[in-house]
């Protein structure tokens, strides 16, 4: 993903939703300068230990860049975070306006995470899609944003140059998961405190235990996708 990115040396980028740095670190490899947004101080004090020099970051809500007034940047890159705002268009505007005319914004996410796995029992699909609605509804996290991301961007007038979606070997894959892949799922589970709230303690268990075993056989495919939007900011 990182390839396509019509990065040059002399840009400066923006990291929105960094965490601890990982890809902010790589995006400085290529470019001037790197600012990194999150919320989570922890994320950011990881951060700044382990990015180059040339890395900054700045601890702030995404949907509220603007009282940042930040200088528009060249491009945006933002993983994994569009989901957790299910009204994403506003929060995507807000964002666009903090590149320059002709600058470039990408953004990934997962489309499908939980309920693109098979062959899960028809009742665990069926807990799956009606969690995904509550959460979408409830304004917590979209599950199907990654399909939703150029229809967003082509809306608010930004030229899409690319929308690929791709295989992951953790989270869109194919077959048996591998020991560590398994290991990452449980752990994603432990962190899923608004699934267990809502269906429970011992229903949550029964869920998350089909689904690991799903993930573990060979027979396992998957129609989830990471999804990636490349788009351009009109001149």
């Amino acid at each position: 993903m990182l390839k396509q990115l019509p990065i040059e040396s002399g840009q400066t980028v923006l990291d929105l939703g960094c965490g601890p740095g990982l890809v902010s670190a790589r995006l400085a490899t290529r470019c001037a300068s790197v600012i990194g947004i999150d919320r989570e101080a922890d994320f950011l004090e990881a951060a700044r230990r382990h990015c180059p020099a040339k890395c900054g970051f700045v601890e702030a809500d995404l949907a509220e860049l603007d009282s940042l007034e930040l200088r528009p940047a060249n491009g945006m890159w933002s993983s994994f975070t569009a989901a957790y705002f299910p009204a994403f268009e506003p929060v995507l505007a807000s964002w666009a306006a903090c590149v320059k005319p002709g600058g470039w914004l990408a953004i990934v996410e997962i489309d499908d995470l939980l309920a693109g796995h098979h062959p899960l029992p028809v009742e665990i699909q069926r807990a799956f899609k009606e969690f995904t609605e509550h959460m979408r509804l409830n304004g917590l996290y979209d599950f199907r944003m990654g399909r939703r991301l150029g229809k967003m961007c082509r809306a608010l007038g930004l030229t899409v140059v690319s929308e690929t979606a791709l295989e992951d070997r953790e989270l869109a894959f194919d077959g048996e998961a591998s020991p560590e892949i398994l290991a990452a799922w449980k752990r994603r589970f432990e962190r899923m405190s608004s699934m267990r709230a809502y269906f429970g303690a011992r229903r949550f268990n029964e869920i998350s235990q089909e689904f690991l075993e799903t993930i573990s056989s060979p027979a396992h495919y998957s129609t989830a996708s990471v999804v990636m939007v490349l788009a351009m900011r009109p001149e």
